[in-house]
């Protein structure tokens, strides 16, 4: 299993301070002095005679300070400004400046997010190719793709706003995601070009709405247009030994990490193994920064199958522009006679979780006469194009799977790159002997 992805909200944290006074006592060891007034007595005794009275401590004289001339005070240093950052999307045509304590959350060929984790303030841009309606509709569409379904959602009515030029729908969203209430503007665009639309959104804790106000208009009234350029090359087509990348699409996770998803074609004629992906990235120059080469998680692709995969960049360079991929791999060999192909799906389930961004689970069936070992599923998400949004794999849990038997698995995806409409899986293993 891999990936993991850390949830955008944070939890709130209250300091108790307690004073404590301390109360002066009299000193046990000190001898107690008792003082007995004097008072002359009513016989024949002389006045003389009678006790004195004790001699009393003569005060020290009390000294007042002079006060003590208070500096000064220095004209107060007005605050520095803010350190701008600016995001731009060649493929979308559009650019954007934001506070740059502010950090990107989630990027993918659809939505950018980027978040004030301090206070959950967010900004998010989604993208549409076709011209998109402003409604409540769209509105709550949007809202269950970034947060999943939400509760109480209140949607003002709208008004024109100018952004970038021209005059965007734009009106107040408060939704209540998780117990937890947000409010903010959002908006409706489209590229004077290109007719693509935009949906902004910006918000952050209900009681936080005026305060963050100013940020959010000021980032509102940064957004700008350009000529948008072609989107990475994804080099679909023939490569080594008969093999074609189809479905491909990159997208950044919560971590920063890029990743290259898609599946590879086998159109030799025969079954391939030790199979592999390349992945070169370029700058906008055609300069190549960096590559990548991972192999495909299943061992084998059958002739006129397809299997996916998925190459990680950690550290991708923030100049890269563009990346194309190639897949390579040799004719079965070792890996057709080593694989045990006896196995199946029995049945399966995909659903959201709570945790994680989708959950697959089922049973896999021996169907064959020998025992197996090392029963791997391996899963290929899509959106609702056929694109690959995700890739996974897990071993049930049975280490040795018997003749006949079955064996449960359960696989949950991290950072998918758009909400999930279908899946595919594939089983193999090895012979347990």
């Amino acid at each position: 299993m891999k990936k993991n992805q850390p949830s955008p909200w944070a939890a709130l944290v209250t300091l108790a301070l307690l004073a404590v006074l301390v109360a002066g006592c009299p000193n046990p060891s000190a001898p107690t002095v008792t003082a007995t007034p004097y008072r002359p007595d009513d016989g024949d005794r002389p006045l003389t005679d009678a006790p004195l009275p004790p001699t009393s401590t003569p005060l020290s004289p009390k000294v007042t300070p002079l006060p003590t001339p208070s500096p000064t005070a220095a004209p107060p240093t007005p605050a520095p400004a803010p350190e701008i950052a600016s995001y731009s999307r060649a493929a979308w045509g559009l650019t954007f400046s934001y506070p740059a304590s502010w950090k990107v959350l989630q990027e993918t060929d659809q939505q950018v997010t980027l978040i004030h984790q301090g206070d959950l303030t967010m900004f998010l841009v989604r993208f549409e190719a076709a011209e998109l309606g402003f409604s409540p509709e769209v509105l709550k569409s949007l809202l269950e793709d970034f947060a999943g379904p939400a509760g109480d959602v209140e949607i003002g009515e709208a008004h024109a706003r100018p952004i970038a030029g021209q005059d965007a729908a734009a009106t107040r969203l408060t939704a209540t995601i998780e117990g937890v209430e947000m409010s903010g503007p959002i908006a409706v665009l489209s590229h004077p070009e290109t007719g693509s639309s935009f949906v902004l959104l910006a918000w952050t804790l209900r009681a936080l709405a005026g305060q963050q106000q100013p940020t959010f208009d000021a980032i509102f009234e940064s957004v700008d247009f350009f000529p948008p350029e072609p989107p990475p090359a994804t080099a679909e087509g023939d490569s080594q030994g008969g093999l074609q990348i189809i479905n491909a699409r990159h997208y950044t996770d919560l971590g920063g990490t890029l990743h290259v998803v898609g599946e590879v074609q086998n159109n030799s004629g025969e079954p391939v193994e030790d199979v592999d992906v390349l992945v070169r990235l370029y700058a906008s120059d055609g300069a190549m920064l960096t590559d990548e080469r991972w192999s495909l998680p299943v061992n084998l692709i059958p002739a006129g199958d397809r299997a996916p995969f998925e190459v990680l960049f950690t550290h991708a360079p923030d100049n890269w522009a563009t990346y194309d991929l190639e897949a390579g791999g040799e004719p079965a060999d070792f890996m057709l006679r080593y694989t045990y192909g006896e196995l199946e799906i029995a049945e399966h389930r995909g659903q959201v979780p709570d945790f994680g961004d989708y959950e697959i689970s089922g049973l896999v069936r021996n169907v064959g006469d020998k025992d197996a070992k090392f029963v791997q599923v391996t899963a290929t998400l899509y959106d609702g194009e056929g694109t690959v949004v995700g890739v996974d794999y897990t071993f049930v849990e049975a280490d040795v799977m018997q003749a006949g038997g079955l064996s449960a698995f359960e696989i949950t995806v991290f950072g998918v790159a758009a909400p999930v409409d279908s899946y595919r899986l594939l089983v193999e293993g090895t012979e347990a002997g």
